[in-house]
């Protein structure tokens, strides 16, 4: 047994000693005081331990090793083993890593022809935005009073391939233009005509740039989104100017509108941007984490504008082909 165990390594700094002084040290207190030894004891070579049989070796051996005193001459059988039980974790982890990928990807070609059967048409669209709304009203137990009305074809906004090239574009075709807007109705400070809903602070300013052609020198676009700027001084600014859209994140937009601060009443438009973000979720997906915000809000909108604003979806993710 001996001398298969010490065959691959080599033990340093391993004093000979008598077997009866080694089974005495290997026994006794390791606290005891040490005893002087003898000059020719001191003077005893220090060497290798040979491949020999014995107790003391048996015992020093399984000693240092757990000390980390023995190391391995050619590290072969230590690192092998970590190296392939490694491997195995890696491969067990890139396995799972890639079934989850395929299961996205299959939910997310089957919401995509969802949402592709749903532009069709304004009927279409409808159905599909009333199964949202009552989909959200059931996960959040709702009673019946406080359930949405069903989503008309005459509120759908159904926008045409070419007007989807930008939301300026879309805008411009949706509205009137933003001299007659202003001049049909009351203007109020903090009352937009178009709220532009996204899923992130990155689409929102994204978005708001594009809408920079809508707007006037006293007339702005609001940028309202949980990034430097806190709510009570987003709600001070809106009280304070007039704003013909709001781009913001559906958390922002939703306390804004509920504490007064963005009024709600000459809403014409809303715009719920459906890009995915970068993990590949849309904001109309089951698993989306401000979906429930987004539909609040609209709903909060639906019940403040006279008359009920259209809905519009835009940048829809396409299924593959």
């Amino acid at each position: 047994m001996g001398d298969e165990l010490c065959e691959n390594w080599v033990v340093e700094d391993v004093v000979v000693a008598p077997s009866s002084q080694a089974d005495n040290d290997c026994a006794g207190d390791r606290k005891r005081p040490r005893q002087k030894k003898d000059s020719t004891e001191s003077k005893r070579p220090r060497a290798v331990a040979p491949a020999a049989t014995g107790h003391y070796y048996l015992v020093e051996f399984l000693r240092t090793s757990a000390e980390g005193g023995l190391q391995p001459r050619d590290g072969s059988s230590s690192t092998v083993a970590s190296s392939s039980k490694r491997e195995r974790t890696n491969t067990a982890e890139s396995k799972s890593a890639k079934r989850r990928r395929k299961l996205r990807d299959k939910h997310m070609a089957r919401k995509s022809h969802t949402f592709e059967t749903a532009m069709q048409s304004s009927e279409a669209q409808a159905e599909f935005l009333t199964s949202l709304f009552a989909e959200e009203e059931t996960r959040a137990q709702a009673s019946a009073l406080e359930r949405t009305p069903p989503v008309s074809a005459e509120e759908v906004y159904l926008p045409q391939e070419a007007e989807s090239a930008s939301l300026l574009q879309l805008v411009t075709h949706a509205l009137p233009p933003l001299d007659e807007l202003l001049r049909d109705t009351t203007p109020q400070n903090g009352a937009p005509f178009v709220i532009v809903v996204c899923s992130t602070t990155r689409r929102a300013i994204e978005l708001s740039r594009e809408m920079k052609a809508f707007r006037t020198e006293t007339i702005k676009i609001a940028r309202l989104f949980a990034k430097h700027v806190n709510a009570t001084t987003q709600g001070t600014a809106l009280s304070q100017n007039q704003f013909s859209a709001a781009v913001g994140t559906p958390n922002r937009l939703l306390k804004l509108a509920l504490d007064s601060s963005l009024s709600c009443a000459n809403v014409r438009l809303v715009v719920v941007d459906a890009a995915p973000d970068k993990k590949g979720v849309s904001l109309l997906a089951s698993h989306a984490p401000s979906r429930a915000d987004a539909f609040r809000l609209i709903t909060h909108v639906r019940s403040a504008a006279v008359p009920r604003p259209r809905i519009c979806l835009y940048n829809v993710p396409k299924a593959p082909s």
